[in-house]
């Protein structure tokens, strides 16, 4: 089976969940089916020796940025790594949706040209951004077509302002896609909600690299730290609720000054979540690491006694299985995909800030509490393989081969 795989991130170039998605997929995936993948031309070429990497030119992005996000949104403050913090509509302007479509088309030609040479025998899009090739691609060579909804534009905006554009694109893409592969059955009601066939729905969740996050070569023993650290690991964004993270730090800090809340990442959030630190009197106890190379992050985790994912809405969250496999209690808000799946997770609702310090004051205080959740959550998290997403996913190849050709 031949896979033309649409995506427009792949490490180390990442926004968010979905480059690791295509990392872990991939590798086990190409051992089932040949995979090319077609991605967005970057500054340096990306590398990766089990599938065929193609690099799509887009002279808007090839100019200006490089590279792109679906995250930035218009009505936000965004920070860009080459121009510093600026609104996004005088970053990009209702050019950001012509040079998506300019990519689209790019790809679709691309993809046409490399099938007239050897037929590829299915189309995988992920998420609204690369949508438009695959609907040009099953419409003019007839391949079947396969649609991973990783969130949707109601996930990324939280529910604000949302942009219909987005909106009407995911829509589309829905009604053309073969099969559509939901990251959990939460992002499957909201595409059953949006219109979408359930019967061509699939679910399959996320999965983590065990081994890379459980054995890391250092741990927060070796750096002999006395206070305990809770983190934060994500887009500091909306969707994420990083000043939900914030307040319950300012509850918790009353009763344990000396705990150090960490925040990784990065996000248009950041100037509004520094000012927030200091107005809350926190600033001394809060940490912005900023984004963090992948080849530290397993240490990251490891340096952390509890994690908090505090998302407003949040489809899956990838983040949580990766402090589950470096062995750490987490927190999660009842609006997380992977808490379908996951036991003795704590959950609060994301607005609760009193619960999610009275947890967080629980797990930091009993350290017994906090080795039998690890242990538990560890042993939990090998149960998520690539391996097993990736044999899924080949047969939602097959499945949408039949749904195609019936």
């Amino acid at each position: 089976m031949r896979v033309a795989m649409i995506g427009w991130e792949f490490p180390p170039y990442s926004a968010g969940g979905l480059a690791t998605h295509c990392y872990g997929l991939t590798r086990p995936l190409s051992k089932l089916a040949s995979i090319t993948f077609f991605m967005p031309l970057t500054s340096k070429p990306v590398e990766c020796d089990w599938l065929e990497m193609v690099s799509v030119s887009n002279a808007f992005f090839e100019k200006r940025f490089k590279t792109f996000s679906p995250y930035w949104r218009p009505s936000e403050h965004a920070v860009s790594f080459e121009t510093g913090m600026l609104r996004v509509n005088e970053l990009y302007g209702t050019d950001f949706f012509k040079a998506v479509r300019e990519y689209n088309l790019s790809v679709f030609l691309k993809v046409k040209e490399m099938h007239a040479k050897r037929q590829f025998d299915v189309v995988h899009c992920h998420d609204w951004i690369t949508i438009d090739a695959g609907i040009m691609l099953k419409k003019e060579l007839g391949l079947p077509l396969v649609f991973t909804v990783h969130s949707t534009e109601l996930d990324r905006s939280a529910g604000l302002n949302p942009s219909q554009w987005v909106l009407d694109k995911e829509k589309e893409g829905l009604y053309h896609a073969d099969v559509v592969i939901a990251v959990s059955n939460r992002v499957k009601d909201s595409l059953v909600s949006f219109g979408c066939d359930p019967a061509k729905i699939v679910v399959i969740y996320n999965a983590v690299d065990f081994e890379r996050f459980a054995f890391p070569e250092m741990g927060k023993e070796n750096f002999r730290l006395k206070r305990k650290i809770v983190l934060f690991h994500g887009r500091l964004n909306i969707q994420k609720g990083p000043d939900y993270f914030l307040k319950a730090a300012k509850i918790v800090s009353k009763e344990m000054p000396e705990v150090l809340f960490v925040m990784s990442g990065v996000g248009d959030m950041f100037p509004q979540l520094v000012n927030e630190a200091i107005g809350l009197g926190i600033a001394n106890k809060v940490l912005f690491l900023g984004r963090i190379p992948e080849d530290k992050l397993p240490l990251v985790y490891k340096l952390c006694d509890v994690y908090v994912l505090p998302s407003v809405s949040e489809p899956f969250g990838i983040t949580v299985l990766e402090a589950m496999a470096s062995g750490k209690p987490v927190i999660i808000s009842n609006t997380t995909g992977v808490g379908e799946v996951v036991k003795n997770a704590f959950r609060v609702s994301f607005w609760d800030t009193e619960l999610l310090a009275k947890k967080l004051l629980t797990l930091l205080k009993h350290d017994s509490l906090r080795e039998f959740l690890s242990r538990q959550l560890k042993e939990q998290a090998q149960m998520f393989s690539w391996e097993d997403v990736a044999r899924k996913t080949r047969d939602a190849y097959a499945f949408a081969m039949v749904r195609h050709h019936a």
